[in-house]
């Protein structure tokens, strides 16, 4: 059963790197069943996608989510996303290992870096993904 669960999150007004806003939440979403190792939560702008809607406790899980948000908004969405793509695939040559691909991919390493650190987004450089090459 699909369920659909908006939180109320601080929707996006002028300036949206000022990072009011943290996505729409969908728990449970019909993508999880077409993965054949599906993460716990993914991000698919402006969306966070939830495996199960217990997840929305745990700050640590949301914190890496809201870190990939902050990098989409400041790169734009298309860019990002290709970029990712980009990034993985090259990684992906590189270390034979999807997994260890994945790992080594600039946005994920700092968002790995920093989310147990829930106030890194207030202190976060503009482009900071950078610096985890």
């Amino acid at each position: 059963m699909l369920v659909l669960n908006i939180a109320p999150v601080a929707l996006p007004h002028i300036d949206l790197l000022v990072m009011n806003f943290k996505g729409i939440f969908i728990c449970r979403p019909w993508l999880f069943a077409l993965l054949p190792n599906p993460p716990l939560a993914m991000v698919i702008f402006p969306f966070i996608l939830l495996k199960d809607k217990q997840l929305k406790n745990f700050p640590v899980l949301l914190n890496h989510e809201y870190i990939h948000i902050k990098q989409i908004l400041e790169l734009g969405i298309l860019p990002f996303y290709i970029l990712y793509l980009l990034i993985f695939y090259v990684n992906w040559i590189i270390y034979r290992d999807r997994h260890l691909a994945y790992l080594n991919i600039c946005f994920e390493r700092e968002a790995y870096a920093n989310d147990t650190n829930l106030d890194y987004l207030s202190k976060r450089g503009f482009w900071a993904w950078r610096n985890y090459r």
